[in-house]
């Protein structure tokens, strides 16, 4: 099967391209370069792993976020009309109600920063399009090897670091969810349009890096929770994280959060 990976040098992309799919170079902002790349190159399914995740310079510069997060997702399925799958995240939702399990595929979106809204008009974008054989994959917090890289920085400075021990999201290392990408993928027929993969527990930032830092031997005095609210330029969803019991009743692989530490 040829599967083609736009957004290849990203976090998600890169692990793809390690598995041996193939890279679509373009600039999904160009209809006519995403054209040149796609037309009539036999892709059984096209990945749209490109987007800018950061939420503070999608608040910065919407239209650039836009421009890639939303019409990139246009030019594709204008000019692409075969299985399309399509990487969103749980900022969709706003975040304020308590879901002890996370957001199901049935809950209705209602994003509030301009990275949600950008990665749900993305979603739209997809049903509107041409390929109507498509899958939206939605996930919340991957991880990779730069959280220890990060951790390493603050040993070494010896300075304590404040993570929010109020934003809850579904860790999970990016290997992981690329292996239920290529579930995904190999069962196609059987997924729906919409499903959920990510961490299988919900936990707050603070949680999380205490768990990297107990693997690592961190001082634990350099982990500090930050039990307030930060006002940072985008707001964030407070009770985000994602329901995976459809994944898990489709048999997708499924980690939590501690697994990917230990890949770490």
């Amino acid at each position: 099967m040829k599967i083609g990976v736009i957004g290849y040098t990203g976090m998600i992309g890169t692990e793809l391209i390690k598995r041996g799919y193939e890279p679509v170079v373009c600039d999904v902002r160009r209809p006519d370069k995403v054209r040149d790349a796609l037309y009539e190159k036999g892709y059984d399914i096209v990945v749209y792993a490109a987007g800018i995740t950061d939420v503070d310079a999608c608040e910065k510069d919407p239209t650039e976020a836009k421009m890639v997060n939303v019409f990139g997702v246009n030019n594709v399925v204008d000019v692409y009309g075969g299985r399309f799958l399509y990487i969103s995240t749980d900022h969709v939702f706003n975040g304020k109600k308590f879901l002890r399990d996370g957001y199901t595929e049935k809950h209705s979106p209602r994003p509030i920063n301009m990275y949600g809204g950008t990665k749900l008009s993305g979603e739209w974008m997809v049903g509107m399009g041409r390929s109507r054989d498509s899958r939206i994959i939605r996930t919340s917090k991957l991880f990779d090897g730069k959280v220890w890289v990060q951790l390493q920085f603050i040993q070494k400075r010896n300075v304590a670091q404040l993570y929010s021990n109020v934003l809850k999201r579904s860790f999970l290392h990016v290997q992981h969810f690329v292996d239920g990408l290529q579930f995904v993928l190999d069962n196609w027929e059987k997924i729906p349009a919409i499903l959920n993969i990510s961490g299988t527990d919900i936990m707050t930032h603070y949680m999380f890096y205490c768990s990297v830092a107990r693997k690592f031997g961190i001082d634990p005095n350099l982990i500090k929770a930050n039990n307030h609210y930060s006002k940072e330029l985008a707001p964030r969803p407070i009770r985000a994280g994602l329901n995976v019991g459809l994944a898990k009743n489709l048999g997708v692989p499924l980690y939590n959060a501690y697994d990917g530490v230990k890949l770490l």
